[in-house]
């Protein structure tokens, strides 16, 4: 599939563990600070017959963001997984998305390598930032994964890895590292399910999610709902809360409020 916003995100490099990335180049921006938003969105076949929901889900998220009175500060990178993971646009300023070039665009199927899409996102974060920080540009960063199902696909992340703890061990390993650099204010990570927590499977995801957030040093996890219009709309309100809450506390030299879900106003566009 190629990639959206090409013209905008043409600056093409690789992460330490070979995850391909691509951004703005840091020229080209138009401001001195900025947030970095990395959105990794699970397209794998459970949700087959939900992809157009979901590019409305996108949709409305990024136009709820440009709401916000920093909106001029933020950038915004799309990353899908299934059994792979792969990039549906790089770090591309907020006023420069095209929400039409979303459309129709989302195809799901195959598994789900979440863990691989956790280490894409911390690693491309980390490494976008270091370029903004050596022009001198103060950012900070909020990434979020949102899945529906179990971790079954991934394969850069549990190379070597003797049990599941391992794998997601090294999700922690990579903030831990990004954090090292000093190159942001902050980074906030938060874990997204969509299920429903009263059925077999929503219990078996919030456990899974739980033993990654813990073992991976997320700082965040919530269950959000069923796979339903009313979720998205939650899903998106909370999302665009979350950014803006992000985009509020940079340069305060501190993190941002974490959002309650159950307070969130549902983006009822979807």
């Amino acid at each position: 599939m190629p990639k959206l916003m090409q013209n905008e995100a043409t600056q093409a490099q690789q992460t330490t563990s070979g995850f391909s990335f691509t951004g703005t180049p840091i020229d080209k921006l138009g401001a001195s600070e900025y947030t970095i938003v990395t959105i990794l969105l699970d397209l794998s076949g459970s949700v087959a017959g939900w992809e157009r929901k979901l590019e409305e889900c996108v949709k409305v998220i990024v136009s709820a963001c440009r709401k916000s009175p920093r909106s001029d500060n933020l950038v915004i990178r799309l990353v899908a997984f299934n059994t792979a993971t792969w990039e549906i646009h790089g770090f591309v300023e907020l006023k420069n998305i095209n929400l039409n070039d979303y459309d129709n665009k989302f195809d799901a199927e195959g598994g789900t390598a979440l863990l691989d899409a956790l280490l894409n996102g911390v690693e491309s974060t980390g490494d976008y930032a270091e370029e903004l920080a050596a022009k001198r540009m103060i950012c900070n960063a909020v990434l979020f994964a949102i899945t529906d199902g179990d971790e079954n696909s991934s394969t850069i992340a549990t190379i070597n890895c003797r049990n599941p703890a391992d794998a997601q061990k090294k999700i922690a390993k990579a903030l831990e590292t990004v954090r090292g650099k000093e190159v942001l204010e902050s980074i906030k990570t938060i874990l997204i399910g969509i299920a429903d927590p009263k059925t077999s499977e929503g219990q078996h995801l919030e456990r899974l999610l739980t033993a990654i957030k813990t073992n991976g040093n997320i700082d965040e996890m919530v269950m959000i709902g069923d796979m339903s219009k009313g979720t998205l709309a939650k899903l998106a309100g909370f999302v665009s809360k979350s950014v803006s809450s992000s985009s509020q506390a940079l340069n305060t030299g501190g993190p941002s409020q974490p959002v309650n879900p159950s307070t969130v106003t549902p983006l009822d566009q979807i």
